[in-house]
């Protein structure tokens, strides 16, 4: 994500679709956690039913990701 670029799976009917988040998004909801719980509140209605097909799962990475910092090496899910 922190090339600016979101990809897209959808599970259902197996399509893939990349899109950009603004920079200003990115600054805003600094960390992988930060830009997936804005992300979930955007896309999923809140009575929506955790184990159907309109729930959505966020595979995200930080700006940290990959360094040697503690807690570098974590994604969120």
């Amino acid at each position: 994500v922190y090339e600016g670029k979101i990809l897209e799976v959808n599970l259902t009917n197996g399509t893939v679709k990349s899109s950009t988040v603004d920079k200003g998004t990115l600054r805003k909801f600094i960390g992988g956690s930060g830009l997936a719980a804005k992300l979930f509140f955007d896309r999923v209605p809140p009575d929506v039913d955790p184990l159907s097909g309109g729930n959505v799962l966020f595979v995200m990475t930080g700006p940290v990701s990959g360094t040697n910092l503690p807690g570098g090496a974590r994604f969120s899910i």
